[in-house]
């Protein structure tokens, strides 16, 4: 990987870190059979409350309108604990296949890197002082 995307790349992720200062603590609520965190819908989408083996809690999506298209996304945790963000993207391309093609690789390489730059190790986050 080029070693000036990478750099750029985590500058970027540092920003983003520095900016949010969003909720940092989960208060749980009894829903159903079970405990859903706050952010649960605790309705149909939730299949942990249900205590189903491979059940998960799921928020409501967001869906967000953005100049290149529409971006949804939703936060789910499993019945263990491990927790995950959804995230939809859909993108208007340009019509020419070729030029497609490309923008559709490097978009596909943008998000993976901002990714791996925003999930960056605990130890890079105390860099950054988090």
């Amino acid at each position: 990987m080029n070693v000036n995307i990478w750099a750029a790349a985590r500058a970027f992720a540092s920003a983003l870190r520095a900016g949010h200062d969003g909720p940092r603590t989960s208060q749980h609520r009894a829903s159903g059979t079970g405990t859903c965190p706050d952010w649960c819908t605790s309705d149909h989408r939730c299949t942990a409350w249900r205590r189903f083996p491979n059940g998960e809690h799921r928020s409501r999506s967001v869906s967000t309108r953005t100049p290149y298209g529409m971006m949804t996304t939703t936060r789910t945790a499993s019945v263990g604990g491990v927790t995950h963000v959804e995230m939809l993207l859909s993108v208007r391309l340009d019509m020419r296949d070729r030029i497609a093609i490309r923008q559709a690789q490097l978009l596909t390489s943008g998000v993976d890197l901002a990714t791996r730059a925003v999930l960056a190790t605990s130890a890079e986050l105390r860099e950054v002082g988090r």
